[in-house]
């Protein structure tokens, strides 16, 4: 008796899966979309300590960015479905991600939890010196200076979803805590006429900040080739949220004995992300 028992729930175990997906034949959703960026954000006045986020590119410096992606969804099971996306700018490298698991309640109401990044621009930073050093060469390194830093977060939220005929909608309210990926910078001082030299370095922290991060996405099922259906797609994506660069900076004067060392935490600065976006797919 004990041994037929366990062979029920052996195959139920190995069964159950398969039960389950049968009931939903479309696994898989693969798509492909172009789009444009924007991102906004406020300036604030220099002081004493140089603000990193004075100097981060957004569409007022440069023209909007424009991005091309490849997502792939996969539902294991009829309640539950998992999607990785990947994203890349201009330079076609594949810099942003993001994974979402999401669990479907209802026909109308599921709930989904995710990770992302994606990356930014800071450039000319060290300017900031060359006004704020009298006396002083304000960078020895002539070089320009551009960086890419990241900004890493989580999310959780509720999503609406509305399924017509051939024309399907999801609506997003996502929050979470985000925050840029911490780096190290320098830069070294002459003093004019003078032998005195003095390097500036900069480590920043981690900053979290909360975020709200609303979506929508509309497809409408243009045809079907067997068991394989192809659409078009339009998605929109609003990160909007107040962030700050903070960093310790340490001052050393001719040599890397006795130096001053000061924790700096910036002002928060409003940071806006928009995303804009067609492309098609297909689900099978």
């Amino acid at each position: 008796m004990n041994n037929k028992l366990l062979q029920f729930l052996i195959v139920s175990f190995i069964l159950f899966p398969a039960i389950i997906m049968a009931q939903d034949n479309e696994r898989f959703k693969i798509s492909f979309w172009f789009g444009v960026r924007e991102i906004a954000r406020d300036s604030m006045p220099d002081n004493n300590n140089l603000d990193f986020l004075n100097y981060l590119l957004d569409t007022k410096r440069r023209d909007n960015e424009q991005y091309a992606g490849i997502g792939l969804q996969y539902k294991p099971f009829r309640d539950w479905d998992f999607e990785l996306r990947f994203t890349s700018l201009s330079d076609l490298d594949p810099r942003q991600f993001e994974l979402n698991a999401t669990r479907h309640i209802s026909p109308y109401l599921r709930a989904n939890a995710g990770f992302f990044t994606f990356p930014v621009y800071i450039e000319d930073y060290f300017a900031y010196h060359s006004h704020t050093s009298p006396g002083f060469i304000g960078d020895i390194n002539s070089n320009f200076r551009q960086r890419i830093i990241r900004e890493w977060g989580i999310k959780t939220g509720v999503v609406f979803a509305l399924n017509y005929k051939r024309f399907n909608s999801l609506l997003k309210a996502n929050a979470g805590m985000a925050s840029f990926s911490r780096f190290d910078e320098s830069v070294a001082q002459k003093k004019y006429n003078a032998n005195l030299r003095r390097e500036f370095r900069y480590a920043s922290h981690f900053s979290p900040a909360l975020f709200f991060n609303p979506e929508l996405e509309a497809g409408f099922d243009c045809f079907k080739l067997g068991n394989t259906i192809f659409g078009a797609q339009l998605k929109t994506n609003l990160f909007i949220t107040r962030q700050a660069i903070d960093y310790t900076r340490t001052v050393y004067y001719w040599t890397e004995e006795a130096p001053e060392v000061q924790r700096i935490n910036n002002p928060r600065h409003s940071f806006l992300k928009f995303d804009a976006d067609l492309g098609v797919y297909c689900r099978f």
